[in-house]
């Protein structure tokens, strides 16, 4: 599973070290099945399509972490996982 990030995020990573602890702490909860701030029914989707995704299924999960100018989405789709500001869906 290949890894990426928005040039947005790559450039805040690269320039701001709290926030670059920030993506690392968002990226390890993601990777536990923790999607952060997701309401209930965002966080039985995700459920079901992260087996769906491990059975070489489709679908997408997404995990949505931080608040404000740090929020961050974290995307697992078929081919990657993708860590992006919500502006730059």
């Amino acid at each position: 599973m290949a890894f990426v990030m928005t040039s947005g995020i790559a450039a805040r990573v690269e320039n701001d070290d709290k926030f670059s602890r920030a993506v690392l702490r968002a990226t390890k909860r993601f990777l536990q099945k923790d999607w952060g701030d997701v309401d209930a029914e965002d966080h039985a989707t995700n459920d079901q399509m992260d087996r769906s995704l491990n059975l070489q299924g489709g679908g997408m999960v997404l995990g949505a972490y931080g608040k404000q100018k740090d929020k961050i989405w974290i995307i697992r789709d078929t081919e990657r996982i993708t860590i992006l500001f919500p502006d730059e869906y």
